[in-house]
């Protein structure tokens, strides 16, 4: 009961590799209402900077427009009148077009970033469906974009009319007014109202954005189940990694069961830490690391060393300075020869005493404790 209760409560924040996914299909945060704001914004901006001098070049075109002759009305000029028309009215839109589609670009990358997704590209057919488009309109997205745009109307309406009313006398009285006055005014009105509109789809905006990043990851939330499978797929399923553990295992076993019974002797901590040295002195410059390990696999070099009958010494601050520092078939480092050379020198007077007749009396060598660098010395416990 309780498995089915975490599939269907999706409590959980969405992981990184859910928004990833996501992401890659197309899906991310977009908050329409700051588009609208920062492209009436930028088109405020534009006409700020640069309305005076569109204002004075529309009036001069349409000056030039009205001013012709009987070689004007040729049905060989009116093209060339029409496109040079055309061009200079392009000429001096051309900063607002600009402003407007810098506007249109930061208001859509506001919210959500840049993403590019090719499986966007690929046709949802689901979408066609009457049943589903309807389940859309009376759900609770489907209800929050309805009351939006019922308040974005209200304000922006209520804003609209509040410049009408307070201009009302002035725009009554446009068609007494002299054209230079009343294009003056007609621009101050204009510029009023796209600056009342832009506040007040800031206000939107300023509530829209943060609501479309709240009302996306809600969408991608994961229950405990979703979350667990997630998590197994990422990190492998248990059954795979104790495979993958089983057969490392193996082959770390195997590797040992090869390179210990070559090794002069075995350096040891004496249970947590193992670790195989040889040394060859007409062959090697140094003494070779053969083997190493700890825990289980330290439990085995061990053992193959007494099956093999290789000298085990204990020397704990030299076994946990090889093991750290020291990589397997690599050579002893120079700070480290002097131990290593105590540890050497007591397993070759083990073997002289082993090989010694009966009738010789040498004395039982004294184990050795060799001297590590401070700066060599390795304690895991620190």
């Amino acid at each position: 009961m309780s498995g089915k209760d975490d599939s269907a409560q999706k409590t959980e924040d969405p992981t990184p590799r859910r928004i990833r996914e996501q992401r890659e299909k197309g899906q991310v945060p977009r908050s329409r209402e700051l588009g609208s704001f920062a492209v009436t914004g930028a088109s405020v901006l534009g006409l700020l900077l640069a309305g005076a001098g569109m204002l004075r070049a529309l009036t001069e075109d349409l000056r030039a427009a009205l001013r012709f002759d009987a070689d004007d009305l040729q049905r060989a000029n009116l093209g060339l009148e029409l496109g040079r028309g055309l061009a200079e009215g392009l000429t001096w839109m051309l900063p607002l077009l600009i402003a407007t589609i810098i506007g249109a670009i930061v208001g859509t990358l506001g919210v959500g970033g840049w993403n590019f997704s090719t499986k966007a590209w690929v046709p949802d057919f689901s979408r066609l469906n009457p049943l589903e488009g309807f389940k859309r309109m009376v759900s609770w997205q489907g209800l929050s974009e309805l009351l939006k745009g019922l308040a974005k109307f209200g304000l922006l309406g209520a804003l609209l009319c509040a410049v009408l009313w307070t201009s009302r006398d002035e725009i009554l009285a446009l068609g007494r007014m002299s054209w230079p006055t009343a294009t003056g005014f007609g621009a101050r009105v204009i510029l009023l109202t796209l600056a009342l509109l832009t506040l007040g789809l800031l206000v939107i905006a300023l509530i829209d954005a943060p609501f479309q990043m709240w009302q996306y990851r809600e969408r991608l939330k994961m229950s405990l189940h979703e979350v667990r499978e997630e998590l197994k797929d990422s990190e492998g399923r248990p059954e795979v990694k104790q495979q993958i553990r089983a057969q490392q295992q193996a082959l770390s076993r195997r590797r040992l069961r090869e390179a210990v019974p070559q090794a002069d002797v075995v350096i040891t901590n004496p249970r947590h830490y193992a670790v195989a040295l040889r040394y060859e002195a007409d062959s090697m410059a140094a003494p070779v690391l053969l083997a190493k390990g700890t825990g289980p696999e330290a439990a085995l070099i061990r053992e193959l060393a007494t099956e093999h009958q290789i000298p085990l010494v204990e020397a704990p601050p030299l076994a946990r300075a090889l093991y750290r520092h020291v990589a397997e078939t690599a050579a002893v480092p120079a700070a480290l020869y002097l131990a290593v050379a105590q540890v050497l020198s007591y397993v070759y007077q083990l073997r002289q005493l082993a090989e010694a007749p009966p009738q010789a009396s040498l004395a039982t060598p004294t184990p050795p404790s060799p001297d590590v660098p401070e700066d060599w010395r390795w304690d895991p416990a620190d």
